[in-house]
């Protein structure tokens, strides 16, 4: 994408769904849900998930998909030119800088959680002991403390995001997913394999898979609707930005389908690799935050062949990473590249752009430590903003677009599905997708607000 006019369509369907899948799969996935789910009382959450995966998840998906295969160009002009054909505003090319900014804040904080996963990847390999969950803890929070390490791991992991955005899409991110999606796949199999052999099993695939409704609560309603919006990369503009290069003849309908039902299957089978080893070793499964980085680690320190596990399972977390990673940054090197006409260019200012960005993350750990926000910590602050709020507001205008502004007989002839199901899914972006998302909005705004009073 060069001069970014008009696109050349992937190679074939497998590696558009590979690539949307890279965009899905990533720190939410891998990170951020196995920690919820054990937070939220595990399978009665993965059920409302999944429900919500189909009410706006998926719709979600699909609005910013068909945006970019109608348009065919960088995002914002591809909005411009939907809405002139639909005789609406055309101030709706402008959406493309709030998904765009969103994307960025992001990537920006998403590279230095990235770093921690190089950070440890890194000390699996050389074998170092994390066999006692006090030194553990001891060991984070003095990589946290210091920033030039921190930094470091963070640059290296921006280097590696925007190195592969260099390339045209189709000698870059597509042959990158291509080839990493399926060694995440076969590390995630290699990981249940290994749980398969533990005793705490038939205790994760109950917790997982038995559905405890006594633990339905309006909080996990709440959350398990915003991370079915936040889990498959929707709101943030890379998925418009890939919808320029589907397969003239592939279904957005089915596309969406198997990259979500994939996703669904990561978390799962994460969960039990997770929940598996968490059980046992007897570990609480509310453990937060610090799952994968204190408790995972001293669990399989201290089992058999652990120290051999744990290597690929950080590996597995930096595929993830990355891939997520390079489909976050593709809107915004989307767009200096089209300023620039020079793809090169436009991935230089952008890598430097985000890695700036990322300081304020990175050092609210050490330097800007004592700076706080209400009673949240810059960081918690910083990460609320972009996921909870920034967000939420670009995906509600995005399926507003898509459902209100969009000619209906558009969106239904670039859909790739019979009339009657498009106008399903039509009916869901327009009412119920929009609705779902406003409650997740006006809850995290809430709670935002809050935690600063």
């Amino acid at each position: 994408m060069s001069t970014l006019s008009n696109t050349k369509p992937m190679t074939s369907q497998k590696s558009f769904i590979l690539a949307l899948s890279g965009a899905a799969i990533g720190i939410g996935s891998i990170w951020r849900m196995p920690y919820i789910i054990g937070e939220q009382g595990g399978a009665l959450f993965i059920l409302i998930y999944f429900i919500f995966l189909i009410l706006l998840g998926i719709p979600a998906m699909m609005a910013e998909i068909v945006i970019g295969k109608i348009g065919r160009k960088h995002p914002k002009q591809s909005i411009v030119d939907i809405a002139k054909k639909s005789k609406s505003n055309q101030h709706w090319g402008k959406l493309a800088y709030l998904a765009t900014f969103c994307a960025a804040l992001i990537l920006s904080f998403y590279g230095v959680i990235s770093g921690w996963g190089l950070r440890y990847f890194n000390l699996s390999l050389m074998g170092t002991s994390m066999a006692d969950q006090q030194g553990n803890e001891t060991l984070f929070n003095q990589f946290l403390n210091n920033p030039i390490q921190g930094l470091g791991y963070s640059s290296l992991f921006f280097f590696m995001t925007f190195a592969v955005s260099a390339f045209e899409i189709h000698k870059g991110i597509e042959r990158l997913n291509n080839i990493l999606m399926p060694i995440l796949y076969l590390i995630i199999f290699l990981l249940l394999l290994y749980a398969m052999q533990l005793p705490g099993l038939t205790q994760a695939l109950k917790y997982l898979l038995y559905p405890d409704w006594s633990k339905l609560t309006i909080e996990l309603v709440s959350t398990a609707m915003g991370l079915a919006f936040f889990t498959l990369a929707t709101g943030a503009g890379c998925l418009m930005a890939y919808g320029a290069y589907i397969p003239v003849n592939q279904s957005i309908i089915k596309s969406s389908w198997i990259v979500a039902l994939l996703n669904l299957l990561v978390i799962i089978c994460i969960g039990i690799s997770i929940f598996t080893v968490v059980f046992s070793y007897n570990i609480n499964t509310d453990s937060g935050p610090g799952l994968l980085f204190i408790v995972i680690p001293l669990a399989l320190s201290n089992m058999p062949l652990g120290y051999l596990i744990m290597p690929f399972f950080f590996f597995l977390l930096i595929v993830a990473c990355w891939t997520s990673s390079v489909n976050l940054a593709e809107p915004l090197v989307t767009a200096f590249s089209h300023r620039f006409n020079n793809r090169l260019i436009g991935s230089t200012i952008s890598g430097i752009l985000i890695w700036l960005m990322s300081l304020i993350p990175l050092l609210s750990f050490n330097i800007f430590k004592s700076i706080t926000i209400g009673h949240q910590d810059l960081f918690s602050f910083y990460t609320a903003f972009a996921s909870d709020f920034v967000l939420p507001i670009s995906g509600l205008l995005i399926l507003w677009f898509v459902g209100q502004a969009m000619n209906r007989t558009l969106f239904i002839n670039n859909i790739g599905s019979h009339p009657s199901s498009a106008k399903f899914w039509l009916f869901l972006i327009r009412f119920i997708s929009p609705g779902l998302l406003m409650i997740v909005l006006i809850t995290k705004i809430i709670t935002l607000v809050t935690s600063i009073l």
